[in-house]
């Protein structure tokens, strides 16, 4: 059952999605104090294995009521918690976000707020293109299926002298 186990999450692993996923505490942002009403941008600079156009989803964690834009090589998005946008990046790339807190008490946004970058999909409309994680479930499920097999009777297999005799008339 080690095994199994071990298959799984081999499967697991290979079907996760590609892609990155950078903190604000990652890129040395951390914790983003406001004031009540008052507004504060904080600037940084991070790296990104994918570059071209890309899919980015921003997740901010946060206390407070506050209007929170975020800017990432100058395209402009607002967020209210998550969002998803398109842009173009870099391997070096410029982040900005401004947080304006209209609340009237002192506002935080999280250093474990996220920011995943996920590389667009091209698409073909003269081909019909299958995503890679179809693709890969498909031959996971031809693959996986016998390699299970092949465990669960290699761990049953009976010695030659155990086996009861059989009597043919």
């Amino acid at each position: 059952m080690e095994n199994v186990g071990l298959l799984v999450l081999i499967f697991l692993i290979v079907m996760s999605s590609s892609s990155d996923v950078i903190t604000f505490d990652d890129i040395g942002i951390g914790d983003i104090e406001i004031p009540s009403l008052g507004t504060r941008t904080v600037s940084a600079e991070f790296r990104s294995e994918e570059t071209g156009s890309v899919i980015v989803e921003v997740n901010i964690y946060a206390e407070g009521k506050l209007i929170v834009e975020i800017s990432i090589n100058n395209i402009s998005h607002k967020i209210d918690g998550t969002t998803s946008f398109e842009c173009r990046l870099e391997s070096t790339n410029n982040l900005t976000i401004k947080a304006t807190n209209y609340g009237t008490s002192p506002a935080i946004i999280y250093g474990n707020s996220t920011i995943r970058i996920r590389k667009q999909e091209k698409n073909i409309e003269s081909e019909s293109i299958v995503p890679s994680r179809i693709k890969a479930l498909y031959f996971a499920s031809i693959l996986v299926p016998p390699i299970i097999i092949y465990v669960l009777r290699k761990k049953t297999v009976v010695p030659s002298s155990e086996k009861p005799e059989v009597i043919i008339v």
